[in-house]
């Protein structure tokens, strides 16, 4: 189970606030080696490990990224439901196979995700907006709010599932 939660991320992916995990290799210690610690790119040349706020510089960031990934000491967690709760969506449905989110924006607005677990005819997650017009002067059943979609494809990662929800307003 726990291989099927994480893969290893291409050196494409990785830009500053991009989430992954680091395996310690270097402590001496018992107790800390070979631990996954999970850190985030915070510039351009800084590590920041996120259990402890500590905070390791590179002269050269993304050699140390390319070394680490050949040795298979990095790895990324796949989206699931938890990763879409924290960035503020509450579960609504959960029919087995896909999970519904839903984010109120106003009274007049609200967020609905759709996450297939596994991909399905090429995307994973489909996301869109459902809204009334404010002049309408009263608050309408949902059944009758306009809806739009703003995105439908593959996210893998919490990393990237928070910059499509800041490219089209949702964050």
């Amino acid at each position: 189970m726990e291989e099927n939660k994480y893969y290893q991320p291409q050196i494409e992916e990785f830009h500053i606030g991009f989430k992954f995990e680091l395996r310690n290799t270097y402590d001496s210690t018992d107790e800390d080696y070979n631990i996954w610690r999970e850190c985030t790119i915070k510039d351009s040349h800084t590590i920041l490990r996120l259990d402890s706020n500590f905070e390791e510089d590179y002269e050269h960031l993304l050699s140390n990224i390319e070394y680490e990934l050949n040795k298979g000491n990095i790895r990324v967690k796949y989206l699931d439901k938890s990763d879409i709760e924290s960035c503020g969506f509450k579960l609504i449905e959960d029919d087995g196979g896909t999970l519904y989110f839903e984010k109120n924006e106003s009274d007049y607005s609200v967020w609905e995700i759709m996450f297939h677990k596994d991909v399905k005819d090429d995307y994973n997650i489909f996301i869109e907006n459902i809204y009334q017009n404010k002049l309408t002067g009263k608050i309408l059943l949902r059944e009758h709010w306009s809806r739009y979609s703003y995105f439908k494809g593959e996210i893998k990662n919490i990393s990237e599932l928070q910059q499509v929800l800041k490219m089209i307003g949702a964050e």
